[in-house]
């Protein structure tokens, strides 16, 4: 999967479709304006960041209601000074059809900073026959 461009929006990626029991990933690339160059952005160094991600059954609802909570991203850095953070995606077979989903990464001593948000379509549980 290709690597995606962020600046610090959140940006909406929306999920068009995710198979129940699949594992996806996808590497986005942190960047921020470049103090030389106002038309250009930057790689932000994600050095002694941190990152956190899930799946979720609402938007809305209170980030530490673990009733809401689908599952738990698992969350690299490939390339900490290039801004590159990877979210590893393992969509359980119980999944709702409709989840919310959102990245976030967090500085050193700072607060978190929601990089992605979006929604997911699940769709069911596939098994190919044997050959």
């Amino acid at each position: 999967m290709p690597d995606i461009e962020l600046d610090l929006g959140p940006k909406t990626v929306n999920i068009t479709r995710i198979w129940r029991g699949d594992r996806r990933a996808v590497t986005f690339t942190v960047t921020v304006p470049d103090p030389d160059n106002e038309d250009e952005r930057v790689p932000l160094d994600l050095t002694d960041y941190t990152a956190s991600g899930a799946f979720r059954a609402t938007k809305d609802a209170d980030p530490d209601d673990v009733d809401n909570l689908v599952t738990e991203l698992t969350m690299t850095f490939p390339d900490r000074e290039g801004g590159k953070v990877r979210a590893q995606i393992d969509c359980p077979a119980d999944a709702p059809p409709r989840v919310y989903w959102d990245v976030e990464v967090t500085p050193p001593g700072g607060g978190p900073l929601t990089i992605v948000e979006g929604y997911v379509k699940v769709r069911g549980q596939r098994t190919l026959p044997d050959e």
